[in-house]
């Protein structure tokens, strides 16, 4: 579900950009493609954790950014 919102939200934003004078259509497809860079950057940091592959705890208490999300010896 999140994956299909962030698509249409994307494309909805590209769309709009080809409506809009060059500076503007400009920044939505710059903004389309850094946000697409960071939905797939996140996806390769967090895919060990998702796909439990064999960690070190150094890497597995480094993708934890919420106090709670911590379950362990370091926790």
């Amino acid at each position: 579900l999140i994956c299909l919102c962030n698509a249409i939200v994307l494309q909805r934003v590209w769309a709009w950009g080809q409506t809009q004078k060059d500076n503007l259509q400009l920044a939505a497809r710059a903004s389309v493609v850094v946000v697409a860079c960071v939905i797939v950057a996140a996806f390769v940091y967090f895919f060990p954790i998702l796909s439990a592959w064999p960690l070190t705890w150094e890497a597995w208490h480094a993708r934890m950014w919420m106090p709670t999300w911590v379950i362990g010896p370091y926790g």
